[in-house]
């Protein structure tokens, strides 16, 4: 049933404010400004562990296919996805097959497209280009960086009408390097507009390791030349990621403009199914021990 496979599909409009006391919430702990109860640490981890699930039962392949791994990195998905409510929007590039599983999309519908049925979100013709406009998860671009220019005008018009919503885009550390990524967040600076702009690092794009192509080792660097907020995350530690989502959120959600968070993880598996992995086996085992999970 959907509420056995998907607890955390009603968690992204947050957990209610009276849960969050000592009482009945359970005990509170804090990391900084934003608190994290008991129960709402409780209400994460079994979100995760849904989304490790659904990871777990999505290796559907058509023939003459693979599939780019996405299972060990749900943890910076659902800390960042939590903090949104059901009107905002969001867009991503290759990583974000989570999303759609933190905002409450319909998995039957998300494996179908994969698999090329006509059931599917986009009737089996996107595939990984994926959009469920119902819960604001607005499609993979076909193009590395396509997603960020998305993201600009979505939040120009939001800005436009005077409504309060926020527009979070997701991409990889490779996609940082894009010309289209540069320009959105200079444009998203200067016309300030309500973008939380989260890039998962997982120090690879394939089997090319982030310092062959980048010159800085942090991401959340380039902030700097926008006059935003940059912030370097522990992406494998949802709470963490909760934590500094909540912050940049509420900071676009109040007309403060943009952030960018960086979020530093790591991809366990391949980079496709059945493909070379050249990375040296002592390093994935060392993050394997600092699995989400």
């Amino acid at each position: 049933p959907r509420a056995t496979l998907f607890p955390y599909a009603t968690l992204f409009r947050s957990v209610p404010p009276g849960r969050s006391s000592s009482g009945a919430g359970g005990r509170e702990s804090r990391r900084g400004a934003h608190r994290c109860t008991e129960t709402r640490s409780v209400h994460l981890d079994g979100a995760l562990a849904g989304i490790r699930g659904d990871g777990d039962r999505s290796r559907c392949r058509r023939q003459a296919s693979g599939f780019v791994a996405e299972r060990d990195r749900s943890g910076r998905h659902l800390g960042s996805d939590q903090q949104l409510r059901g009107d905002d929007y969001l867009t991503y590039t290759h990583r974000g097959a989570y999303s759609f599983i933190g905002r409450g999309s319909d998995p039957k519908r998300l494996l179908a497209e994969l698999c090329g049925k006509r059931t599917g979100y986009g009737k089996g013709k996107g595939g990984r280009h994926i959009a469920d406009l119902e819960h604001g998860v607005l499609g993979k671009s076909g193009t590395v960086g396509g997603h960020a220019p998305i993201a600009v005008g979505v939040a120009t018009a939001i800005q436009i009408q005077g409504g309060d919503q926020v527009v979070v885009s997701l991409f990889g550390e490779g996609t940082s390097n894009r010309g289209t990524t540069h320009s959105s967040m200079n444009t998203a600076a200067v016309w300030g507009l309500p973008i939380v702009w989260v890039c998962e690092n997982n120090g690879y794009v394939g089997n090319v390791p982030a310092s062959a192509y980048t010159a800085v080792p942090d991401i959340a660097d380039m902030a700097a030349s926008y006059g935003i907020p940059g912030e370097v995350v522990d992406g494998n530690d949802v709470l963490i990621v909760h934590e500094a989502a909540h912050r940049a959120v509420a900071r676009a959600r109040t007309g403060q403009g943009p952030s960018l968070l960086e979020l530093k993880t790591y991809r366990l598996w391949p980079f496709g199914e059945g493909g070379a992995d050249l990375r040296n086996p002592q390093e994935i085992e060392a993050w394997r021990s600092r699995d989400p999970i």
